[in-house]
């Protein structure tokens, strides 16, 4: 082994130049293959914005505050939660836009909860549902990061064909919150066999302990769009709390529901809607109602399509053509690497003979050979990172887990295809051919 890595500082020492055009080559051949296959697999996730229900003619959206800043800061605006009541109204009232809420968010149980696999906490099901394998980050139960809670309106089962498989709807009443008041709920077909109709549950809703009543469970495997335009969220593992549209009477001449009611209100205020504008017309529109009654400019994010174009990919191009450029960028990647590799394995032959007449084997010309690439590959990945990670509009830190899977299997390709010249002429090669090649 000694020898083999006294070769590889050999050649490192005797053909600098070579190595580092090679971490160059590499590096960009993963990053060009790394931004062709994302452009093409935008495709793949646009096309999870199709719907299969009733709002297939619609496009999806999510309004929310284009300012940071929360409840307090909001108090503190005179004027401004009262606008912020009269915009949410309009929204309502608007032709051609039905709105409606569907906000997910943890809420910490406080009593009556069995003991549920950690699939059911909010964490694991709004960021780990989709990802294979993935094991729950709640290793204390669903009390480590809260039950997985849509606070729906009441037309979100009209809107998205919600259907029940055993109980009923909520009632009308479960919108109007009241202290004391048990609360209506319905449950993804994956809490059945934990609860019966009827259950109680008490979880920590904002700053008030609220008693739910469990009337119904949803069929398996329904859907709705996902609030941050990521697909679809399957509602199997979700609890369907209602969106309160008001307080009632009583608890609104109190201070403490007061504040309550702004903390709810304040989100509640920039729904979702449904509406057969593009982007841009939806975007305009809001805004403009914004700027009538005086409240902060809104972000408009299309979170599902209604008719998502067959052939586009992520830069809405043709499908057929952006899977042509990326066969074409990987081939010529491959072809490019493949030839620099193999010229490099031809010009070390007279080395190989030395090594074949001293005992050496092939066996350890193919380790140094896989070496010597493996340790171009690894400088040429890490540079290749930061190079990827432009084709996306996150930060490093938040696009890093989605880089890394596709990157490491570009980069294990290429080291398969920058070993396959080197293993041809190494099957071939006879000792008299090489000294043959010296004496020439």
């Amino acid at each position: 082994m000694r020898v083999i890595w006294r070769e590889i500082r050999r050649s490192l020492r005797g053909r600098t130049k070579y190595w580092l055009l090679m971490c160059v080559v590499l590096a960009l051949s993963i990053a060009t293959a790394q931004i062709a296959w994302e452009d093409y697999d935008g495709y793949r996730r646009y096309a999870k914005y199709s719907y299969r229900d009733k709002s297939s003619r619609y496009n999806a959206y999510d309004v929310e505050r284009a300012f940071i800043g929360g409840m307090n800061e909001v108090g503190n605006k005179e004027g401004w939660f009262h606008n912020f009541g009269l915009f949410y109204e309009d929204l309502k009232q608007s032709p051609g836009i039905t709105v409606y809420n569907a906000e997910m968010v943890g809420y910490m149980p406080v009593s009556g909860l069995p003991a549920l696999p950690n699939e059911f906490s909010f964490e694991y099901a709004f960021y780990y549902e989709d990802v294979e394998g993935m094991e729950s980050v709640a290793p204390e139960g669903i009390d480590a990061s809260g039950l997985a809670v849509v606070q729906a309106t009441e037309n979100i089962f009209v809107l998205f064909d919600l259907t029940l498989q055993a109980g009923g709807y909520p009632s009308e009443e479960s919108y109007v919150y009241e202290r004391g008041r048990p609360v209506d709920v319905v449950l993804g077909s994956a809490f059945r066999p934990y609860f019966e109709i009827g259950d109680r549950i008490t979880i920590q809703w904002i700053s008030e302990e609220v008693d739910l009543n469990v009337t119904g469970f949803l069929d398996e495997g329904l859907t709705i769009p996902d609030q941050g335009g990521r697909g679809e969220v399957c509602l199997d593992r979700w609890l369907l709390f209602p969106s309160f549209e008001r307080f009632a009477v009583a608890e609104e001449n109190s201070g403490s529901s007061e504040i309550l009611w702004r903390q709810h209100f304040v989100d509640k205020a920039y729904p979702m809607f449904l509406s057969d504008m593009d982007s841009v017309e939806a975007d305009e529109y809001v805004n403009r109602i914004a700027l009538r009654v005086d409240v902060p400019l809104a972000r408009v994010d299309q979170i599902a399509m209604a008719h998502p174009m067959p052939t586009g990919s992520g830069t809405f191009q043709s499908q057929a053509l952006t899977l042509a450029v990326v066969l074409l960028a990987i081939t010529t990647v491959a072809v490019t690497v493949a030839i620099l590799s193999g010229t490099e394995f031809r010009s070390n032959l007279t080395v190989y003979a030395i090594y074949l007449m001293t005992g050496g084997t092939p066996g350890q010309i193919f380790l140094i050979h896989a070496l010597e690439v493996l340790l171009m590959i690894i400088p040429a990945f890490l540079i290749a990172l930061p190079i990827a990670e432009t084709a996306y509009i996150t930060d490093f830190s938040t696009s890093l887990p989605y880089l890394l899977p596709t990157m490491c299997w570009i980069a294990a390709g290429l080291f398969v295809v920058s070993m396959v010249p080197g293993l041809f002429h190494l099957r071939f090669l006879r000792l008299s051919q090489l000294v043959r090649r010296k004496n020439t």
